[in-house]
Protein backbone atom coordinates (compact mmCIF):
# COMPACT_ATOMS: atom_id res chain seq x y z
CA UNK A 1 0.00 0.00 0.00
CA UNK A 2 2.57 2.49 0.92
CA UNK A 3 4.54 1.63 -2.41
CA UNK A 4 1.32 2.44 -4.27
CA UNK A 5 0.98 5.67 -2.33
CA UNK A 6 4.51 6.64 -3.26
CA UNK A 7 3.83 6.14 -6.97
CA UNK A 8 1.09 8.36 -7.23
CA UNK A 9 2.86 10.98 -5.65
CA UNK A 10 5.76 10.43 -8.01
CA UNK A 11 3.62 11.13 -10.65
CA UNK A 12 1.92 13.68 -9.44
CA UNK A 13 4.99 15.52 -8.57
CA UNK A 14 6.38 15.36 -11.83
CA UNK A 15 3.17 16.26 -13.68
CA UNK A 16 2.89 19.08 -11.35
CA UNK A 17 6.71 20.32 -12.60
CA UNK A 18 5.12 20.24 -16.31
CA UNK A 19 2.10 22.15 -16.28
CA UNK A 20 1.34 24.05 -19.63
CA UNK A 21 1.44 27.62 -19.83
CA UNK A 22 -1.70 29.25 -19.17
CA UNK A 23 -0.83 33.02 -19.35
CA UNK A 24 -1.06 34.36 -22.44
CA UNK A 25 1.47 36.68 -23.80
CA UNK A 26 1.25 40.59 -22.89
CA UNK A 27 1.78 43.52 -25.01
CA UNK A 28 3.28 46.68 -23.48
CA UNK A 29 3.96 50.46 -25.11
CA UNK A 30 6.76 52.36 -23.17
CA UNK A 31 8.52 55.69 -24.09
CA UNK A 32 12.08 56.50 -24.41
CA UNK A 33 13.93 59.91 -25.09
CA UNK A 34 16.71 62.18 -25.75
CA UNK A 35 17.91 65.17 -23.83
CA UNK A 36 18.49 68.14 -24.78
CA UNK A 37 15.82 68.36 -27.06
CA UNK A 38 17.71 70.13 -30.12
CA UNK A 39 18.11 69.54 -33.73
CA UNK A 40 21.91 70.28 -33.04
CA UNK A 41 24.78 69.79 -30.52
CA UNK A 42 28.28 70.67 -30.88
CA UNK A 43 31.47 67.74 -30.06
CA UNK A 44 32.14 67.41 -26.88
CA UNK A 45 28.09 68.40 -25.66
CA UNK A 46 26.21 65.09 -24.05
CA UNK A 47 22.99 63.68 -25.26
CA UNK A 48 20.83 61.95 -22.69
CA UNK A 49 18.73 58.69 -23.11
CA UNK A 50 16.50 58.03 -20.59
CA UNK A 51 13.85 55.29 -20.55
CA UNK A 52 11.25 54.35 -17.57
CA UNK A 53 9.58 50.87 -17.74
CA UNK A 54 7.12 50.61 -14.54
CA UNK A 55 6.56 46.95 -13.25
CA UNK A 56 2.91 47.48 -13.13
CA UNK A 57 2.07 48.12 -16.80
CA UNK A 58 -0.99 48.26 -18.76
CA UNK A 59 -1.27 45.25 -21.53
CA UNK A 60 -2.49 46.96 -24.54
CA UNK A 61 -5.21 44.28 -25.47
CA UNK A 62 -7.02 43.81 -22.52
CA UNK A 63 -6.09 46.92 -21.20
CA UNK A 64 -5.72 45.22 -17.21
CA UNK A 65 -2.69 46.52 -15.30
CA UNK A 66 -0.35 43.66 -15.16
CA UNK A 67 2.77 43.06 -12.66
CA UNK A 68 5.75 42.80 -15.09
CA UNK A 69 8.55 42.54 -12.52
CA UNK A 70 12.09 40.58 -11.61
CA UNK A 71 12.68 40.49 -15.12
CA UNK A 72 16.45 39.85 -14.63
CA UNK A 73 18.80 41.96 -16.87
CA UNK A 74 16.12 43.79 -19.14
CA UNK A 75 17.92 45.00 -22.08
CA UNK A 76 17.79 46.65 -25.50
CA UNK A 77 19.76 48.19 -28.50
CA UNK A 78 20.75 51.50 -29.58
CA UNK A 79 21.13 51.44 -33.20
CA UNK A 80 22.86 55.06 -34.29
CA UNK A 81 23.74 55.22 -37.89
CA UNK A 82 25.71 57.88 -39.94
CA UNK A 83 22.56 59.87 -42.40
CA UNK A 84 25.45 60.77 -45.13
CA UNK A 85 26.11 57.20 -45.60
CA UNK A 86 22.63 55.39 -44.94
CA UNK A 87 23.30 53.60 -48.34
CA UNK A 88 26.55 52.10 -47.50
CA UNK A 89 28.36 51.85 -44.03
CA UNK A 90 26.08 53.35 -41.68
CA UNK A 91 27.03 52.27 -38.32
CA UNK A 92 28.21 55.38 -36.08
CA UNK A 93 28.51 53.82 -32.99
CA UNK A 94 32.42 55.10 -33.18
CA UNK A 95 30.78 58.49 -32.98
CA UNK A 96 30.35 58.73 -29.23
CA UNK A 97 31.71 58.00 -26.53
CA UNK A 98 29.28 56.89 -23.64
CA UNK A 99 29.10 56.78 -20.21
CA UNK A 100 26.15 54.78 -17.21
CA UNK A 101 24.13 56.98 -14.86
CA UNK A 102 21.33 54.42 -14.50
CA UNK A 103 21.62 50.75 -16.63
CA UNK A 104 24.57 50.24 -18.41
CA UNK A 105 25.37 50.64 -22.46
CA UNK A 106 28.16 48.72 -23.47
CA UNK A 107 29.40 47.29 -27.12
CA UNK A 108 28.22 44.52 -29.04
CA UNK A 109 29.44 42.51 -31.66
CA UNK A 110 26.99 43.62 -34.22
CA UNK A 111 27.96 47.40 -34.00
CA UNK A 112 24.85 48.57 -32.42
CA UNK A 113 25.44 49.32 -28.50
CA UNK A 114 23.45 47.32 -25.67
CA UNK A 115 21.49 48.73 -23.42
CA UNK A 116 20.60 46.75 -19.97
CA UNK A 117 18.07 48.77 -17.60
CA UNK A 118 18.67 49.31 -13.80
CA UNK A 119 15.76 47.52 -11.63
CA UNK A 120 14.30 50.08 -8.85
CA UNK A 121 11.87 48.81 -6.31
CA UNK A 122 9.20 50.78 -8.97
CA UNK A 123 10.49 50.52 -12.36
CA UNK A 124 13.26 49.64 -14.85
CA UNK A 125 15.17 52.70 -15.17
CA UNK A 126 17.88 53.47 -17.99
CA UNK A 127 19.83 57.11 -18.33
CA UNK A 128 23.01 56.86 -20.14
CA UNK A 129 25.21 59.65 -21.51
CA UNK A 130 26.61 60.19 -25.62
CA UNK A 131 29.01 62.42 -25.92
CA UNK A 132 29.62 63.90 -29.41
CA UNK A 133 33.12 62.76 -31.02
CA UNK A 134 32.49 63.54 -34.55
CA UNK A 135 30.29 66.26 -36.25
CA UNK A 136 27.87 64.82 -38.63
CA UNK A 137 24.13 63.73 -39.09
CA UNK A 138 22.68 60.95 -37.25
CA UNK A 139 19.32 58.81 -36.69
CA UNK A 140 19.29 56.93 -33.12
CA UNK A 141 17.14 54.28 -33.09
CA UNK A 142 16.02 52.20 -29.99
CA UNK A 143 13.91 49.28 -30.90
CA UNK A 144 11.06 47.44 -29.71
CA UNK A 145 11.80 44.34 -27.08
CA UNK A 146 9.70 41.25 -27.74
CA UNK A 147 9.77 37.88 -26.05
CA UNK A 148 10.90 38.97 -22.36
CA UNK A 149 10.17 36.57 -19.49
CA UNK A 150 10.03 37.11 -16.06
CA UNK A 151 12.14 34.80 -13.54
CA UNK A 152 10.22 32.05 -12.74
CA UNK A 153 8.00 32.32 -15.52
CA UNK A 154 10.32 30.45 -18.04
CA UNK A 155 8.31 30.45 -21.31
CA UNK A 156 5.41 31.84 -19.90
CA UNK A 157 3.48 34.80 -20.01
CA UNK A 158 6.08 36.25 -21.88
CA UNK A 159 6.16 40.55 -22.14
CA UNK A 160 6.62 42.37 -25.77
CA UNK A 161 7.18 45.89 -24.99
CA UNK A 162 6.73 48.79 -27.88
CA UNK A 163 9.62 51.35 -27.21
CA UNK A 164 8.24 54.49 -28.58
CA UNK A 165 10.20 57.52 -28.76
CA UNK A 166 8.31 60.52 -26.71
CA UNK A 167 10.30 63.62 -28.07
CA UNK A 168 8.10 66.57 -28.87
CA UNK A 169 10.46 66.97 -31.88
CA UNK A 170 12.33 64.40 -33.32
CA UNK A 171 14.77 66.28 -36.11
CA UNK A 172 13.11 63.43 -38.47
CA UNK A 173 14.02 66.23 -41.46
CA UNK A 174 17.71 66.09 -41.08
CA UNK A 175 16.96 62.05 -42.50
CA UNK A 176 13.92 62.44 -44.29
CA UNK A 177 15.30 65.55 -46.45
CA UNK A 178 18.28 63.59 -47.29
CA UNK A 179 16.64 60.03 -47.98
CA UNK A 180 12.99 60.84 -48.28
CA UNK A 181 10.20 59.78 -45.55
CA UNK A 182 10.79 57.10 -43.06
CA UNK A 183 8.55 54.08 -42.14
CA UNK A 184 5.96 54.42 -39.66
CA UNK A 185 8.16 51.89 -37.44
CA UNK A 186 11.22 54.21 -38.22
CA UNK A 187 9.21 57.39 -37.44
CA UNK A 188 8.22 56.26 -34.00
CA UNK A 189 11.03 54.50 -32.60
CA UNK A 190 13.93 57.28 -33.80
CA UNK A 191 15.44 60.58 -32.92
CA UNK A 192 17.54 62.61 -35.68
CA UNK A 193 20.57 64.79 -34.29
CA UNK A 194 23.18 67.31 -36.17
CA UNK A 195 27.19 67.45 -34.69
CA UNK A 196 28.93 70.59 -35.04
Amino acid sequence: MNKFIIQILIILFFNACHRPCNEPDYNFSVTESFFPEQDSINVGDTLFLTSIIPKAETDINTRMIIDFSSLGNLGDNLVISDISKFNTQRDAADSFSYFNVHGKIYSSQYGAKQLTFEETDSAHFLKVGLIALKKGLYILTVPDIPGVYRTGHVKCGRGNFEILNSNVDKHLYLFENMWGQLSNYDSLHSYCIKVK
